[in-house]
């Protein structure tokens, strides 16, 4: 039963080490650059030239900064990424 024990312990201790139990979250910058009030969507463009949308229009406008936290899901590619949450950051002229 000990050595079930130090086994278990091991194995969950290389796990959270290597990152495997837990998403990984970062942020990013974009712009908004469309706010879709009809369907209450508004869609961001990332400095790579890339687009995110998320719901909830509220006071966004075009030329917004908004900076969001973004998770990974696991995946190395970016394509499957989630806005976890999103703020303004004032606005481009």
């Amino acid at each position: 039963m000990k050595r079930l024990f130090i086994i278990l312990v091991i194995v969950c201790a290389l796990c959270f080490t290597s990152g495997l139990s837990f998403s990984r979250t970062y942020a990013m910058s974009t712009i908004v650059v469309d706010v879709d009030h009809e369907n209450d969507v508004v869609t961001l463009e990332d400095f790579n030239g890339f687009q995110w949308q998320f719901e909830g229009c509220e006071d966004w406008q075009v030329n917004d900064v908004c900076a969001c936290v973004m998770n990974d899901n696991h995946t190395p590619l970016i394509f499957d990424d989630v806005i976890v949450n999103t703020n303004y950051c004032g606005w481009i002229e």
